[in-house]
């Protein structure tokens, strides 16, 4: 899993389109392995914003407001409905045009970064055009390296100009844009008046920085290194989910979609191989018995279900030499009457008629009766009664 961390210049000191800004970019690899590092345009870096897992947005301090306020314990949709009034009275401009994300409740607190919505969705769709997968905005003031015992700063500088991220402790901080080099030290120390402060600067400002700051013996500057960002938990492009998730990538699932096609064309051979053995067997059972039955029937021409007609001929045959068939109307009628008998069915039980034809028995009662003693007392007899209606039962031999 590889993150590309790129630290956008402030949108008042941006001049051209988004894809030729040079930006600071640091792609770190597995376990936060240093990949490659330096200053870039997006078009540039369209192969590092392809092959990143996540790219991540370090937006400038001075396009990102953040407040620490109380708020009451809300949670998903409600916070997110609450949190215009909240900063209503807090924030120049229209709230509606901006975009709002919020940390986890801390003592009944939370940390909330403000961002201008157009100008996030426009960073957002150019790294969506340039191939990026999944994206995250994050407060460069919450990202500067925090000193213990000093308020930490920042200074990205342009060709267009100078910006200041001001970071003063864990939940606070600030952006500003400075007119020139010689207003950085008065501008820090008009926000911090007393105290220590700790200023990064770019490589090749920072011996100039050095000599102007000389004199302010609780400053001290240190070269910036991109690499010295910390992520934050903010994540402001969350509140812009079309542009911000994931869009599925083959490249990442085509492991385990050529496990799940291997599985299942295994799965598949394995069901014709027994779908072809059991029809090779039933073919040869067919045979069989086709076999059988022409060698005892050698004159039967037509063939079409062996079995059936080989016991249709052995009830013939049985017939013929005087033996009684399981569903002769003598065999019925008997195994009736015992079952009738054994059952003792109510007094006002009689039977109005019998009628025998294609080998079943009719009974006709003349008033209804359950059928459900008679039909057990018949089963045990290896027959089957069956109900028409109340009073009309068909009787004939267990299938």
């Amino acid at each position: 899993m590889s993150t590309l961390y790129l630290h956008l210049p402030a949108r008042a000191l941006t001049d051209s389109s988004l894809r030729s800004v040079a930006c600071d970019y640091v792609a770190r690899g597995k376990r936060d392995s240093l990949l490659a590092h330096g200053t870039a345009s997006l078009s540039e870096l369209a192969q590092h914003i392809r092959a990143a897992q996540t790219v991540v947005l370090v937006l400038a301090a001075a396009d990102v407001s953040v407040l620490r306020l109380a708020v009451p314990p809300l949670s998903g949709a409600k916070l997110r409905a609450a949190l215009p009034n909240l900063l209503e009275d807090k924030l120049l401009g229209e709230l509606d045009d901006a975009v709002i994300a919020a940390s986890a409740s801390q003592a009944g607190q939370r940390t909330l970064a403000v961002v201008q919505r157009d100008w996030l969705r426009a960073w957002l769709t150019t790294l969506r055009e340039l191939g990026a997968q999944q994206l995250r905005a994050m407060p460069e003031q919450l990202c500067v390296p925090l000193a213990n015992t000093s308020v930490s700063a920042a200074l990205t500088t342009t060709a267009t100009g100078i910006s200041l991220a001001l970071r003063s402790s864990e939940f606070a901080g600030l952006g500003l844009i400075v007119a020139n080099r010689a207003a950085v030290l008065p501008c820090l120390r008009s926000l911090i008046a007393t105290g220590a402060i700790t200023l990064y600067v770019a490589p090749a400002d920072l011996t100039h920085y050095q000599t102007l700051c000389a004199d302010d013996r609780e400053l001290q500057v240190l070269a910036k290194n991109a690499t010295h960002y910390q992520p934050c938990p903010l994540n402001l492009a969350a509140e812009l989910p079309e542009l911000s998730g994931t869009h599925w990538q083959f490249k990442a699932w085509r492991v385990p979609l050529a496990l799940a096609a291997g599985l299942l064309l295994v799965n598949i051979a394995a069901l014709n191989f027994t779908w072809w053995q059991q029809a090779r067997e039933a073919t040869q059972l067919r045979s069989s018995l086709r076999t059988l039955y022409l060698n005892a029937y050698p004159k039967e021409t037509v063939v079409l279900d062996p079995l059936l007609q080989m016991r249709q001929k052995i009830a013939a045959a049985q017939r013929a030499a005087g033996q009684l068939a399981p569903d002769d109307f003598t065999v019925l009628t008997a195994a009736f009457a015992e079952a009738w008998a054994s059952v003792k069915p109510a007094e006002n039980s009689q039977i109005s008629e019998l009628n025998y034809a294609n080998q079943r028995l009719t009974i006709t009662l003349k008033t209804a009766l359950a059928i459900d003693a008679m039909r057990d007392a018949l089963g045990a007899r290896a027959m089957q009664l069956t109900s028409v209606d109340e009073t009309h039962w068909q009787l004939g031999g267990a299938p």
